[in-house]
């Protein structure tokens, strides 16, 4: 499949669609060219700043999608910002084809397209196939952990964890951060009794080498931010040992601890009052 940033023009519109979606977009009138600016007729599940709005929307067919739209058509200034850059919606359709090809789970990128005038952007959007059987990670260990079994809970989380370390490992190995990889933005997928995680909105992913460093050590302290509630010092520190790999040593893994720490302590998390963490004897440094 192209790079998505080639969709990026100078003036006017381009949109691609999945050619198997085609037929199910045109139901809403997302597939036609001039129609896929106007808001859909469902009620935002989320909005931000006045310029994104996503929705969840059900086809006749009974498939569904999330249709995440970002409007700077009143923002002169916010889309200034992207004049002659690849818009959200583009890197965050190319951030799903680099998590892919690292083997990483992500959502299928159903359509997405841009609108510019003189470079700036006006319009862009990017509707993606809703995840089955899936919840986000803090609404998953907040509710729905605590209704499994205690035998059961510690196995399946452990398994849970390696396979999340392993998916950030192979993206790290291949410089590709997601730069916002915090807990909501992790899915997790319940196949065959099995959890499995699936990674998502990633509008400011980016792919960099010479930023590897820059790069860990935003995604792990994102990551961190919530885990300062319901992991103990010892579980993160081995959650953290995971993502880097084996061939990290002692002596390196504390060093990016330490790194991580002091990115936290910038702008400390908010600490949530838990009386008894779901995830207490799960171990984090267990391979998938």
């Amino acid at each position: 499949m192209a790079d998505c940033r080639c969709l990026q023009v100078f003036q006017g519109t381009r949109v691609w669609y999945h050619p198997d979606w085609q037929a199910d977009l045109g139901e809403l009138g997302l597939a036609d060219m001039g129609n896929w600016r106007v808001p859909v007729d469902v009620p935002a599940i989320s909005k931000s700043k006045h310029v994104i709005a996503c929705y969840r929307i059900m086809l006749a067919s009974g498939r569904v999608i999330y249709y995440k739209r970002y409007d700077y058509r009143t923002r002169w200034k916010a889309a200034l910002r992207f004049w002659l850059r690849p818009s959200k919606a583009a890197i965050e359709k190319w951030g799903y084809q680099r998590y892919h090809a690292c083997g990483v789970d992500v959502p299928r990128t159903v359509a997405f397209g841009e609108s510019r005038v003189m470079g700036v952007l006006r319009v862009a959007f990017i509707i993606t196939e809703e995840v089955p059987d899936a919840v986000s990670l803090d609404t998953f260990v907040a509710a729905g952990l605590p209704g499994i079994d205690v035998a059961e809970r510690a196995g399946k989380m452990s398994a849970f964890a390696g396979r999340l370390a392993d998916s950030i490992h192979k993206a790290h190995n291949a410089c590709v951060f997601h730069y916002d990889l915090k807990w909501r933005n992790i899915l997790v997928q319940s196949r065959d009794g099995e959890y499995y995680p699936v990674i998502i909105d990633c509008p400011r992913a980016f792919v960099s080498c010479l930023r590897r460093r820059y790069g860990i050590t935003a995604d792990l302290s994102a990551l961190a931010r919530l885990a300062v509630s319901w992991l103990t010092l010892h579980q993160r520190y081995h959650f953290l040992a995971a993502c880097l790999g084996s061939a990290a040593d002692p002596g390196t893994r504390k060093a990016w601890y330490r790194r991580v720490q002091r990115r936290l302590d910038k702008r400390p998390p908010k600490i949530i009052s838990i009386q008894e963490s779901p995830l207490k004897g799960v171990r984090f440094d267990r391979k998938p």
